[in-house]
């Protein structure tokens, strides 16, 4: 009797210490992708913001090639009304 319940309670030490190296396992595993997340993050808001001035530019670049497409059509008719 006294063998099984040493036996029992080694068993059980095990089940324990097998539980404890999975926790720590995972609770690693979960701080490495909480890391990764956050460096994931800020890498994407920073592509985001790259992305908007990079639009803006393109934006501010078109309109300025529409005025000056409006002004040479201006100037063709009037070129054109002066003949």
């Amino acid at each position: 009797m006294k063998e099984e319940h040493s036996k029992n309670e080694k068993d059980d030490k095990s089940i324990v210490e097998d539980f404890s190296a999975r926790r720590k396992h995972l609770e690693k595993n979960l701080e490495h992708l909480r890391l990764n997340l956050s460096k994931d993050k800020k890498t994407q808001k920073a592509e985001n913001s790259r992305i908007m001035i990079q639009n803006v530019n393109l934006l501010q670049e078109i309109n300025d090639l529409t005025r000056q497409l409006h002004r040479l059509e201006l100037d063709m008719k009037t070129e054109t009304h002066r003949m």
